[in-house]
């Protein structure tokens, strides 16, 4: 393998973007960075969690307060305070899923189905539980893996 630094992260996107399907046997399954624990990744997690239920909690909130607008005539001031909060913490989900997908590992196209979901109303609790629940398994190979070399 090449030397510590861009290299073996550099080897490991070519693969994967131009052999899918057949990568390299001198390029590992997974970039060299994202071997991480479970203490390490436990507090980005939890405000992950947390904004994806504020994210989608919020969208909720702003098509309720959208359709009272454009359907009743009410609620201008609820559409741009809720709009507001919602397009903060929607930015900081953005944040927080793409800082977890590099920290693991994922794909980009994985992360843009995550980050995506935080765009369609009650996609984003759907997307969190199941990004969680490939978390927990992933994290628990690592530990496994990490095990079994000491």
């Amino acid at each position: 393998m090449g030397p510590v630094g861009a290299v073996p992260v550099i080897e490991f996107w070519a693969a994967t973007l131009f052999f899918r399907r057949y990568p390299s046997p001198d390029v590992p399954c997974r970039p060299p960075h994202c071997e991480a624990r479970r203490e390490e990744v436990l507090p980005l997690l939890t405000a992950y969690r947390v904004f994806a239920y504020i994210t989608g909690v919020g969208l909720i909130l702003l098509c309720a307060s959208c359709v009272a607008w454009y359907g009743f005539g009410k609620a201008e001031i609820a559409v741009a305070i809720v709009g507001t909060i919602h397009g903060w913490a929607y930015m900081v989900y953005v944040v927080l899923a793409f800082s977890v997908g590099n920290k693991l590992g994922w794909p980009i196209k994985k992360m843009a189905f995550v980050i995506l979901a935080g765009t369609i109303p009650t996609c984003s609790f759907i997307a969190e539980r199941k990004v969680m629940r490939q978390i927990d398994e992933q994290l628990d190979e690592v530990g496994d893996q990490q095990l079994a070399k000491v």
